[in-house]
């Protein structure tokens, strides 16, 4: 079930990433007839604008890394999160998270967020933030929190869902475990009582990314 889902995950995102390629290899031819249209016809130019405006949205690509799956990622949670009325911030980054292959980002990322989302649901803030951190320039740290307004349940060492499928418990984080172990880093979770907050810390040592 997780990879059939992750496999899905991957191939959405490349396809919007091959949706964006084209359209931003296009973009100078658009600009040039656009600046023809103007010379010649405004109300034309106009709707020459407003078509390629369009086709941008229909794409929906956000740069807030400088890993291009991961910023598809990203915008599509995002987007899942505004129609489910919650509260995603995410903290535009400027170090190297290019180092992670493709379908290790989207398993990582794709868990941490679905888990993130599927706790504030519950809560009334319905909050979740994601910040991206260099530390000592050799570690990547990826901060993730979740309003909460309750402790996490946990049972033999992993963490309660409230997912129907109860067969789907603690995969989750397994997956994310895995990804980590694999990139030489650290994970751990807590729980903040007084600020109602779920916290996932990850430290990744970017030097001896494989």
């Amino acid at each position: 079930m997780e990879e059939a889902f992750l496999r899905e995950e991957y191939e959405l995102l490349q396809d919007k990433y091959e949706k964006i390629s084209i359209l931003h290899h296009d973009f100078k031819a658009h600009m040039q007839t656009l600046a023809r249209l103007i010379d010649a016809d405004n109300k034309e130019a106009l709707a020459y604008m407003e078509a390629i405006c369009e086709k941008e949205e229909e794409a929906g690509w956000f740069s807030y890394t400088d890993h291009d799956v991961l910023n598809m990622l990203l915008t599509k949670k995002k987007a899942e999160c505004k129609a489910h009325g919650l509260h995603f911030t995410v903290e535009p980054f400027g170090g190297k998270l290019s180092f992670m292959e493709n379908t290790d980002c989207v398993s990582l990322f794709s868990n941490l967020l679905t888990n993130a989302m599927e706790g504030a649901s519950h809560t009334q803030k319905k909050q979740i933030y994601l910040h991206f951190e260099t530390k000592n320039e050799n570690f990547l740290c990826i901060r993730a929190e979740n309003s909460a307004d309750m402790a996490p349940v946990i049972i033999s060492g992993r963490l309660l869902t409230r997912k129907k499928n109860k067969n789907e418990h603690g995969i989750g984080m397994s997956s994310m475990q895995e990804v980590v172990k694999k990139y030489g880093g650290s994970m751990h979770w807590e729980y903040k009582e007084d600020e109602k907050v779920f916290r996932v810390v990850i430290l990744l040592p970017v030097a001896e990314a494989k």
